[in-house]
């Protein structure tokens, strides 16, 4: 065989190697960039329906209980209309995921929600007709067999998630398994076209070295925990190891936007987990409210540590109309009397313009003469305020500040947000629990009242019955 058939075999044998290299890779990339696809798109908008179906589940068992204790019929019937709206909502997403799920076992715990949501609702229908019916007291062994299907839900929504989430992590590790193969099949390739190299001529290994070296340097010194940033092979020539370098390069950035991309889904599936988990121990904490003191409270020792708040005071709205003002009513972390001022009146100060306006106030530039934080220490100048109003039916009922010796995070000012939300519900329904305990005051004190005023016209007419048995007796001696 003359050399330039040696030359032309050698050459290509190189050729045909790179061409199925650069297939390797490209199928490689195409194929991670699919995994990558089905994490943040596909799997991402599942767990994100469920997320949702279980915020309106939640907010629907609110608004049944709300409908069982609340007196007023608008609100019963408001509340009931709520319900109706959140199962629309929740059938609309069950049947939404009945359309795109792609797995077995995927179908086997939406038919469970499906099961146990239905047996749900088929309380919840006797529940509102009795609330219906004014017979109110036959409700509570629906509502303690209706906490049973509710924890069932509860239950199959969260092994949903955490199953889509599971799939998540599958594809993904998928993902890395298929970038390993193709990184083999990169050094194969380079080593196989290193040797058809050295056979043809020593010039064609020596003209391939230096590059072939570049390119392995630079794989040596990828970071295989951290793919947020890989090292970017030097494009020099436009040959066929320049394809590579290219390709390399191409993956290289294609694995950066991927693992970019996880930690952004990782971050915000956290974060609502965060603001889900802290709705739900806020609505625990309503129950068993007597009076807005204890509502203010146990509010500010609950959420001032969640929002990092190392200062919190809660004012609730007294009076109507002209004579409305707001009173302080609890504080966290206050020095006694001084925890801000005992009471405002709309449009007095910042507090009471962020009432006026009906609109939160965040302040992270803190004018002169604000309240110091306070510790053992000490005293240090806080960073930034949150003033927010809490609204019930338009009306401010209450309003809430927070100092903190940081900025306060998004999130958790998306969280305040939602909680204070149900906030305006509960205190209109301690305040109503409240009137109707102070009729009930009254009512019992008349009664008393009543009683005694009966027990002394009772002694009166016995006195006057033995006054006129005396009489005759007197007479008669006379």
């Amino acid at each position: 065989m003359s050399f330039k058939k040696k030359q032309l075999t050698g050459f290509g044998i190189i050729l045909l190697l790179m061409i199925v290299l650069i297939t390797g890779i490209f199928f490689m990339i195409n194929n991670m960039k699919n995994n990558m696809l089905e994490i943040v798109e596909d799997r991402y908008y599942k767990v994100n329906l469920v997320t949702e179906m279980r915020q309106l589940f939640f907010q629907s068992d609110r608004e049944l209980l709300n409908s069982v204790y609340e007196k007023d019929k608008t609100q019963v019937n408001d509340s009931l209309e709520q319900l109706k709206q959140n199962h629309d909502l929740i059938q609309k997403d069950l049947y939404t995921l009945s359309g795109i799920l792609n797995h077995k076992q995927s179908y086997i715990y939406l038919n469970e929600i499906e099961e146990n949501y239905k047996a749900y609702i088929n309380i919840e229908n006797k529940i509102t007709e009795k609330v219906r019916d004014g017979k109110l007291n036959e409700i509570q062994p629906l509502l303690t067999e209706q906490k049973v299907n509710r924890t069932l839900v509860i239950r199959n929504m969260n092994d949903f998630k955490a199953y889509q989430e599971s799939l998540m992590k599958s594809t993904l590790k998928s993902a890395k398994s298929t970038y390993q193969k193709g990184l083999y099949t990169l050094i194969l390739g380079a080593l196989l076209a290193l040797a058809a190299t050295a056979m043809v001529a020593y010039w064609v290994i020596k003209s391939t070295t230096n590059n072939l070296k570049n390119i392995s340097d630079v794989m040596k010194t990828i970071d295989f925990t951290d793919m947020s940033t890989l090292p970017r092979i030097t494009v020099g020539t436009k040959d066929e190891i320049g394809d590579i370098a290219v390709a390399f390069n191409e993956m290289a950035y294609s694995l950066e936007e991927s693992s970019r991309k996880e930690k952004e889904f990782t971050s915000k599936i956290e974060e609502q987990n965060w603001v889900q988990t802290g709705l739900a121990e806020m609505a625990t904490m309503y129950q068993r409210i007597e009076d807005l003191d204890m509502l203010a409270a146990r509010f500010l020792s609950k959420l001032a540590p969640m929002m990092d708040a190392s200062y919190a005071v809660f004012y609730a709205r007294v009076g109507e109309g002209k004579n409305a003002r707001y009173r302080k009513l609890a504080s966290f972390a206050g020095e006694g009397q001084n925890a801000g001022r005992m009471e405002f009146l709309p449009g007095e100060g910042l507090i009471g313009q962020a009432a006026l306006e009906k609109r939160a106030h965040i302040l992270e530039e803190i004018p002169e003469g604000y309240t110091f934080i306070t510790s053992g220490l000490g005293e240090v100048f806080p960073k930034s305020i949150m003033i927010v109003p809490v609204l019930f039916e338009d009306e401010v009922v209450a309003m809430v500040e927070l100092a903190s010796l940081e900025n306060i995070q998004e999130v958790k000012r998306k969280f305040l947000v939602q909680a204070l939300d149900t906030l305006g519900l509960t205190i209109n329904s301690v305040k109503g629990r409240m009137e109707i305990e102070r009729l009930l005051k009254e009512s019992q004190a008349q009664t008393e009242e009543l009683q005694m005023q009966s027990e002394e016209l009772q002694t009166q007419s016995e006195e006057l019955h033995r006054q006129k048995r005396c009489n005759p007796n007197q007479k008669s001696s006379a």
